[in-house]
């Protein structure tokens, strides 16, 4: 029960989020939608931004959730393009709000996950030391949070894949290779 409340504050405060920016919604406007009383609401959450950074968490979560760990940095860009695309007026009434830096600090944290999984299943069999690999995640999960903050202040105008596409042709490689340089550093020390 404790578990489908929280889960149903979530999920109206999700759908008016595709009805208007988020500056509109007031805890009032959640709790007579959901059904619930302000007591309740506020049990679970402090205020509306605590509720949008929980949003942002599990949403994101949910749109990673389908990539394994062998997925490279290009499947998580993919699947996050997607989601956005068909959360569309949610991701904008939020990005567009007075406070969107938790849409931010969700997309590169997750973002952030996904690419040292990635950077460390390249630096397998490599003598290199844990802060470069840190150093190298936190690079191109900064550059790519950055490119789909550009892609969103944009307006999400065109597909993002021929970008992803031509950016992965280019780059492909470039991540062991940096590992390999390291190593070999490392190693002349």
């Amino acid at each position: 029960m404790v578990r489908n409340t929280k889960r149903a504050i979530l999920d109206t405060f999700a759908s008016l989020l595709n009805e208007r920016p988020m500056d509109k919604i007031t805890v009032t406007d959640i709790v007579e939608t959901c059904g619930v009383n302000r007591n309740t609401f506020y049990y679970y959450f402090q205020d509306i931004y605590a509720l949008l950074d929980e949003l942002c968490r599990t949403e994101m979560q949910t749109a990673l959730d389908g990539l394994d760990a062998q997925s490279s940095w290009k499947d998580a860009f993919f699947e996050f393009s997607q989601y956005a695309m068909a959360h569309k007026p949610a991701i904008y009434h939020v990005y567009n709000s007075v406070d969107h830096t938790a849409l931010e600090k969700y997309l590169f944290n997750t973002i952030l996950r996904r690419m040292r999984a990635f950077v460390k299943r390249e630096a397998e069999g490599l003598d290199c030391r844990e802060a470069d690999v840190e150093t190298l995640a936190v690079f191109y999960a900064a550059a790519t949070s950055g490119i789909l903050l550009q892609w969103l202040n944009n307006g999400m105008q065109s597909p993002p894949e021929p970008f992803i596409t031509e950016a992965g042709r280019l780059l492909d490689g470039n991540i062991r290779y940096t590992l390999e340089k390291a190593a070999q550093s490392t190693q002349k020390t």
